[in-house]
């Protein structure tokens, strides 16, 4: 038991440390304004101009003030309920969530803790690192669950970083991977195609009457089966409880993982950002029904700035 639990820590520390890598890696590449801050390939597009974006990105992008943030990693704690089967007569079980996230770069580490029965407690992780997905859930920290890498994955994650990329406004800004096309006939939706690792994903974000987004939809997340195998399925997440969250020092924040904590080290108040603090996704079923199986609510921010 115990050298399975400290098997499971010491793969997560590696995660989050090659989390850490990348970051400082894509900002080395950022700040020398050349070919380098490309982090996609030489033969990425360069970044669109704030001026060529469709209007609803460019109002939300001034609104959540987007450009004046300069983090490298952002830590988001959070609380949360999700439900371990879609029937909506399934009940929500209670979760705490870590999210480690870099801005500049589709990478991230989500690590959470909750109780789906009772006595059994889940520990796990869903991360995305220098282009690879890797996910580890194990019962009460230390028995093999499930486990998941590969193309599928990779292309999930990706599509899990762009839903949560407006935590982090910068996140949204167009870059040599993320560019924004308009949605002919709608002035409230903007398409967003983001390419990383030699996978290219997209998906729909809305904005409401007040310029927030409020909603993104995708049909490019893979599903896992009941019976196996995987499908493309549409997926929506909805954003709402806008509001200017302060931001403390996070230099040790990323340092560990799994506890869904207080951030671990943070002090000092960094600044603050525009975000959601409420959040749900919901899986999109044939007949048209939202399925929700997860929500979150933020309770703290901390981040790494450059």
């Amino acid at each position: 038991m115990g050298w399975l639990r400290g098997s499971f820590d010491r793969l997560e520390g590696r995660l989050l440390a090659e989390l850490l890598a990348e970051a400082a890696e894509a900002t080395a590449a950022a700040g020398s304004n050349s070919a380098a801050a490309n982090w996609t390939s030489p033969a990425a597009p360069q970044p669109q101009a704030l001026s060529e974006l469709p209007p609803c990105v460019q109002r939300y992008l001034q609104l959540a003030d987007a450009a004046s943030c300069n983090y490298t990693v952002l830590t988001s704690t959070q609380v949360g309920q999700f439900k371990y089967a879609a029937e909506d007569a399934s009940p929500w079980q209670r979760m705490k969530v870590k999210l480690c996230a870099s801005p500049l770069v589709p990478a991230f580490h989500w690590s959470a803790r909750c109780t789906f029965k009772p006595l059994i407690g889940l520990r796990g992780f869903d991360s995305r690192v220098r282009g690879s997905g890797r996910l580890d859930w194990r019962l009460w920290g230390w028995l093999p669950a499930h486990s998941a890498n590969g193309p599928a994955l990779d292309r999930t994650l990706l599509v899990r970083w762009l839903a949560d990329a407006p935590g982090c406004p910068q996140a949204m800004l167009p870059s040599a991977s993320l560019q924004w096309e308009t949605v002919p006939g709608c002035t409230s939706e903007a398409h967003a195609v983001l390419t990383h690792g030699g996978i290219t994903v997209s998906g729909v974000f809305t904005f409401d009457g007040e310029g927030l987004v409020s909603s993104f939809r995708t049909e490019d997340y893979v599903m896992p089966l009941a019976g196996g195998g995987e499908e493309l399925r549409p997926w929506l997440v909805r954003y709402r409880g806008h509001k200017r969250v302060n931001v403390t020092d996070g230099s040790s924040s990323c340092n560990r993982g799994g506890d869904g904590g207080s951030g671990g080290g943070s002090s000092g108040q960094q600044g603050t950002l525009f975000v959601p603090t409420d959040c749900e996704a919901c899986r999109l079923e044939p007949d048209g029904r939202e399925v929700p199986y997860v929500r979150f609510q933020l309770d703290k921010l901390s981040g790494q700035r450059k």
